[in-house]
């Protein structure tokens, strides 16, 4: 997401301007194909689609994106790198069901960053995870999980949050991920404590097949951090880390994330890498993706990827921010990339 420093009034008054729940679809203009760079394919789903998630179901794939207010964005794809849909429902996260979330003084619930994974056991329900307003302390973001019995919703959420962490100053950008090995499944997230000293942290979510797959911790579940801001010597983050996403590749865990501010064009989306689900994580010094990377001029602060391990190809989606600066305008981009031992880079082939 973005730090909590960001003037709120600001942005969710020109989101609210620019909401792309009033486009009926994608323009010409949306399906456009970069002429600077042809192995990054974009952009999508204009003029906001931040934080995208990504889940592949059948044939399809599903993003999940922020957005200002009492809802969450949903987008769909059966090609990926040349054409994507917004999928409009009259409600897909139930926001006003959920009695612990609150509201900022614009009446937002301000959910961040949706994910969404599936159960395994019993009726595989979909489980969307989102970050929004603590009603205890709406300066603080808690974590709650909704459930549907459809990709699309309407997802109801649990009545108690899945994790506040009030002690600190509050937890967002939620990840599932399920180990492919293990079948355990875990969530990512950052956590507040505060902005200058955040961290990203994983927790171990039950896979038991009694109705509570995904929905709550199990009693030997306990927070590890993975990695912190501005660490270790050497990094500099801007004093932010955020938006968490980890997948496994062969014996690999890589661990994505995003630094320094979603507003301009020091965002980035850096990775490290680990034998372990909860291990040491090695940082790596080169961003994946990054302002004007490999001659983009047209990716501007890219962050909030997410992926998908599809076979031999490693699927991403990320936003951007447009020519224009606008953090209420980030689009989003789609690309391949390649896996080499411990190493990440984006597939140039197109």
């Amino acid at each position: 997401m973005f730090p909590l420093s960001l003037p709120l009034t600001a942005f969710f008054a020109a989101s609210a301007l620019s909401s792309p729940l009033g486009n009926g679809g994608p323009t010409s203009r949306d399906q456009a194909q970069s002429q600077t760079c042809s192995f990054i394919h974009g952009p999508f789903l204009a003029p906001n689609f931040p934080d995208p998630s990504l889940l592949k179901v059948g044939n399809t794939y599903y993003s999940f994106a922020t957005h200002p207010g009492k809802d969450v964005q949903m987008a769909k794809s059966t090609d990926f790198s040349s054409k994507w849909d917004r999928v409009s429902e009259p409600q897909i996260l139930e926001i006003d069901q959920a009695p612990w979330a609150g509201k900022a003084k614009s009446g937002s619930y301000e959910i961040w960053a949706p994910d969404v994974g599936q159960q395994q056991h019993g009726s595989k329900k979909y489980i969307m995870y989102f970050a929004a307003l603590d009603k205890e302390n709406t300066e603080n973001h808690c974590i709650g999980a909704a459930t549907s019995s459809s990709i699309t919703g309407p997802y109801t959420p649990s009545t108690t949050p899945l994790d506040c962490d009030r002690k600190q100053a509050g937890v967002m950008d939620p990840a599932f991920f399920r180990d492919p090995g293990t079948k355990k499944t875990y969530l990512v997230y950052k956590t507040e404590i505060p902005a200058e000293y955040n961290s990203l942290s994983i927790r171990e979510l039950s896979s038991a097949d009694d109705g509570s797959e995904g929905l709550e911790w199990p009693d030997r579940s306990a927070a590890t951090q993975l990695v912190k801001v501005n660490s270790p010597a050497g990094f500099s983050d801007g004093n932010n880390i955020e938006d968490p996403f980890l997948f496994k590749h062969k014996d690999t865990y890589f661990l994505l994330f995003s630094t320094h501010f979603t507003g301009d064009g020091t965002y980035n989306v850096e990775y490290a890498h680990s034998s372990t689900v909860d291990g040491d994580y090695t940082r790596v010094k080169d961003p994946l993706f990054s302002t004007g990377m490999m001659g983009c001029d047209n990716i501007i602060g890219p962050g909030g990827a997410s992926f998908v391990v599809d076979g031999d190809s490693v699927r991403v989606i990320f936003h951007s921010l447009t020519a224009e600066k606008t953090i209420s305008k980030r689009v989003a981009y789609t690309a391949t990339v390649k896996v080499d031992g411990n190493t990440l880079s984006v597939d140039t082939s197109g």
